[in-house]
């Protein structure tokens, strides 16, 4: 009986042994599983934010670009409109000149008309 009963011992210690090592591999499966679809969830979020990392970058690069000819066409326009403005007012000067000989030569006209009338006054 005795012996009887260390065989049902052994024979349920290997079933349970047998029964725990499923449980321990599909255990392990589980475990690995998930850490390959969190390896894989990780790595397309990496690759993702590298990709979109890239395109800022791009952007950036375009605007560093935009910036640099805009600062060429505001010194180009710059340059042009000292230029303009150096002739305006050499022009402008020039006008004044004209318009006060003129005015100068003008009220000389009046001036002499006025003493012609004064002297065909003084002669009447």
């Amino acid at each position: 009986m005795e012996k009887k009963k260390a065989q049902q011992e052994k024979k349920f210690l290997e079933v349970a042994q047998k029964q725990l090592n499923l449980e321990v591999a599909a255990s392990a499966k589980d475990v690995r599983d998930s850490t390959k679809a969190a390896d894989d969830v990780y790595h397309k979020f990496l690759n993702d934010y590298a990709a979109c990392e890239d395109r800022i970058h791009k952007k950036w690069v375009q605007l560093q670009k935009e910036q640099e000819n805009l600062m060429k066409m505001v010194e180009a326009r710059y340059k042009k409109d000292q230029d303009v403005i150096k002739d305006a007012s050499a022009l402008h000067i020039t006008g004044l000149s004209k318009t006060r000989t003129a005015c100068k030569e003008y009220q000389a006209v009046i001036d002499r008309l006025i003493f012609r009338a004064q002297e065909e006054d003084n002669e009447a």
